[in-house]
């Protein structure tokens, strides 16, 4: 009598899983940082020499951004929303079981 056991999902549907959450991440990242924040298409979002010195040798005209910061808002909520949706996901994931206080006592199951 063979059983079959659950086993982790198949390779493929693992890859497939953490490339949704890089391109979601991502998207967040570009989200955030040009809609909301709008860092990314506003030269004067700070007010400084530092920010033209970092923004205007990469800046494309035709876009209206700078390539560095494009990199760098993405990647930083990109790299934010994905520990944030990677935490989510493993809550969500761990059986309630284990959430008890440290020190509890485990229910003995007798009367």
């Amino acid at each position: 009598m063979d059983v079959e056991v659950a086993g982790p999902p198949p390779l493929p549907r693992r890859i497939a899983l953490v490339v949704a959450l890089v391109l979601l991440s991502a998207a967040f990242g570009l989200v955030r940082a040009g809609l909301i924040d709008q860092s990314l298409f506003n030269p004067d979002f700070v007010d400084g020499l530092s920010w033209d010195r970092d923004r205007l040798p990469t800046h494309v005209p035709e876009l209206g951004l700078s390539a560095k910061c494009l990199l760098g808002c993405v990647a930083g909520h990109g790299l934010g929303a994905a520990l944030l949706l990677g935490g989510l996901l493993l809550l969500a994931c761990i059986d309630h079981r284990l959430r008890r206080p440290v020190g509890a006592v485990a229910p003995s199951g007798r009367s």
